[in-house]
């Protein structure tokens, strides 16, 4: 019995017993194939997203093309183009290190971003675990393990989500978690009730968050603490 190399990261991860999916012939496990198509066409239409902000409401399609001067104010969200450079970035840099391992021919540069997103995403959705195999990519400057590629991948989009206001602001809440005594308990600003930790990804209600916290708070003060707060 083989295990998803992705290990921690794994779509089906085990936090209690530590252990990731259960892979047949592959490297990674069914869930985590599916996370990964998942994550790929996520970023074909946050692509679509970001070009989006760069079309004036009231534009034209014969509108003329002029170059602004290098002292007036930039006409684009650069925020926008800068991520949508790091998917076109990303995603290409993906299917040239997979073609590379698998032996494919090199991939065709593409006339457009869009045109190459595309293409890259139709092929690594058939290759996801050769994907998490590669032993190196190197994408806009930065060297990634093969086994950091799907968690980039949900990280950008996430990146995107909250570029394009799609994401609701996260709200970091006082106190260790209860579970793995990390300081990283977090909840969503739109009034929901559940309440997760970052660290070791235990989820739990707001009313069992204040029930930890009033635990944390009547804990009988010792020597030892004392001595620690001096």
């Amino acid at each position: 019995m083989t295990f998803c190399i992705l290990d921690s990261d794994c779509a089906v991860y085990d936090r209690h017993t530590e252990i990731p999916g259960i892979v047949r012939g592959s490297y990674i496990c069914e869930g985590c194939r599916n996370r990964i198509r998942s994550d790929l066409n996520a970023l074909r239409y946050d692509f679509i997203d970001l070009s989006q902000q760069f079309v004036p409401a009231d534009s034209r399609q014969d509108a003329n093309i002029f170059r602004p001067k290098p002292e007036s104010s930039p006409p684009l969200d650069m925020l926008a183009l800068g991520l949508r450079d790091d998917i076109v970035a990303l995603l290409t840099a993906a299917e040239d290190a997979v073609r590379s391992y698998v032996g494919d021919r090199p991939r065709q540069a593409a006339t457009r971003d869009g045109y190459a997103v595309d293409a890259a995403i139709r092929y690594l959705e058939e290759r996801c675990e050769h994907l998490a195999a590669v032993p190196a990519v190197r994408a806009a400057d930065e060297l990634l393990r093969g086994t950091d590629i799907p968690a980039r991948l949900r990280q950008l989009h996430r990146r995107v989500r909250r570029c394009v206001g799609l994401l609701e602001p996260v709200i970091a809440l006082p106190g260790p978690c209860p579970r793995c005594g990390v300081a990283a308990l977090r909840r969503r600003d739109d009034g929901s009730d559940r309440v997760w930790c970052q660290q070791c990804h235990t989820a739990m209600t707001r009313e069992q968050y204040h029930a930890a916290c009033r635990m944390v708070f009547a804990a009988p003060v010792t020597d030892e603490t004392q001595v620690r707060s001096t």
